[in-house]
């Protein structure tokens, strides 16, 4: 009995992590300072943008894009958008999404707040 219910606490903290992780990336948040989702910053006083774990001036972003289309098994559609950044050690960074759709707003709401901080304009 007490092994079924390891089991079931177990299965119930992965689900909170996943159901977590989703609604954390498709939800963004702002305020007069910064703006951030699925990992990534801008913070506008500073004229940053932090992803991951990874700092960059706004100035050093260099390119913002978007793949929709099927997973590595076919299964279902996911949205992936890239920032591109000039750094030598890590270009390109790679943020995912669930629902397809999901990384279009996502870029519209990042190249928005990069030009709010003083970056370049992505149009």
């Amino acid at each position: 009995m007490a092994g079924l219910i390891f089991v079931v606490v177990i299965v119930v903290i992965l689900l909170a992590v996943i159901f977590g992780s989703y609604f954390s990336r498709q939800s963004h948040s702002s305020d007069e300072n910064t703006f951030s989702q699925a990992g990534v910053t801008v913070n506008y006083l500073e004229k940053t943008i932090t992803i991951k774990k990874h700092t960059y001036a706004v100035s050093s972003v260099k390119g913002l894009r978007w793949k929709t289309g099927p997973d590595f098994n076919n299964a279902a559609n996911v949205s992936i958008p890239y920032i591109t950044v000039d750094d030598m050690a890590k270009p390109v960074h790679k943020i995912s999404f669930i629902t397809p759709g999901a990384a279009e707003v996502f870029i519209e709401r990042v190249s928005l707040a990069i030009e709010k901080a003083g970056g370049p304009t992505f149009s």
